[in-house]
C-alpha cells in the first residue's frame, strides 16, 4: 500500500482501532508506523491513556471470560482466539466426546490386554530360553535329550 492509501485507511478507522494498531507497531512497516503516528497525533490520541483505561475497565471482565486466567500478558489477539476456541468447544462438547471416545476406549483395552497377556508371554519366553539353554549346555559326547 502506498502512503496516501494508508492515510485514507487510517482516517476511516475508529480511535479504538488505531490504538489497537498502535499496540502492535512491530508488525507494521516503517511507512505504516509513520502514517499511524501522524493520524494519532492529528486526532490527539494518547495511546498510553487508552491502554491504562482499557486495563482498568477490562480487567474484571477479562477474568470472567477466561475463568480466572489472565491473558493480558499476551498479545491482544490471543485472548480473543482463546475465547473463540472455548466457545466452540463448549458448543460442540458432545461432538468432541464422540471423536475422542473411540481412541480412549481402544487405548484402555490395549493397555488392559497387554497387562493381562504380558505375564504369560514372559513365562513362555522364559521356558523357551530354558529349553534352548538346556540343549546347548548338554555335553557333546552324551546323547542329547529333548525336553517335551
Amino acid at each position: 500500500m502506498q502512503t496516501q492509501d494508508l492515510a485514507k485507511s487510517y482516517q476511516a478507522k475508529t480511535d479504538e482501532e488505531l490504538v489497537l494498531l498502535a499496540t502492535n507497531l512491530e508488525q507494521l512497516t516503517p511507512e505504516a508506523r509513520s502514517v499511524l503516528t501522524g493520524e494519532l497525533t492529528r486526532r490527539r490520541i494518547d495511546v498510553t491513556e487508552y491502554l491504562e483505561a482499557y486495563t482498568a475497565e477490562e480487567r474484571p471482565n477479562e477474568k470472567e471470560r477466561t475463568r480466572g486466567f489472565s491473558l493480558l500478558a499476551y498479545p491482544p489477539g490471543v485472548g480473543k482466539f482463546v475465547e473463540e476456541v472455548l466457545r466452540v468447544y463448549h458448543r460442540r462438547f458432545w461432538f468432541f466426546i464422540k471423536v475422542i471416545a473411540p481412541a480412549v476406549v481402544l487405548t484402555t483395552v490395549s493397555v488392559a490386554g497387554v497387562t493381562i497377556v504380558e505375564p504369560s508371554m514372559f513365562i513362555g519366553f522364559a521356558l523357551l530360553y530354558l529349553k534352548n539353554s538346556a540343549v546347548l549346555a548338554a555335553p557333546s559326547n552324551a546323547p542329547s535329550r529333548q525336553l517335551a
